[in-house]
């Protein structure tokens, strides 16, 4: 399968950079289940690790779950975020 971001992903992950670039620290993201939250925070990191006006260069994802399968699933979808987003620059 391809990773894709969804155009309310891409919305989302505007609003985030937007409030980093207004300087807001810390963001509450809160969506029903499969809502996108996970591509809509991914596209923000990237984009914002690599706007060249962005002061950010690393970025944590910390997960608060227990579900092993569920930090599987997140790297996962980390590295296909990645390989997706370096094959649209």
């Amino acid at each position: 399968m391809v990773y894709q971001f969804h155009p309310s992903q891409v919305e989302n992950a505007k609003k985030i950079c937007e409030a980093f670039y207004r300087g807001v620290m810390y963001i509450l993201f809160h969506l029903t289940m499969q809502g996108g939250k996970t591509g809509a925070y991914l596209k923000a990191a990237l984009d914002l690790l690599h706007d060249p006006e962005s002061t950010i260069d690393n970025i944590i994802i910390i997960g608060g779950y227990s579900d092993t399968a569920l930090t599987t699933q997140l790297k996962r979808d980390v590295e296909e975020a990645i390989e997706h987003y370096s094959a649209d620059k």
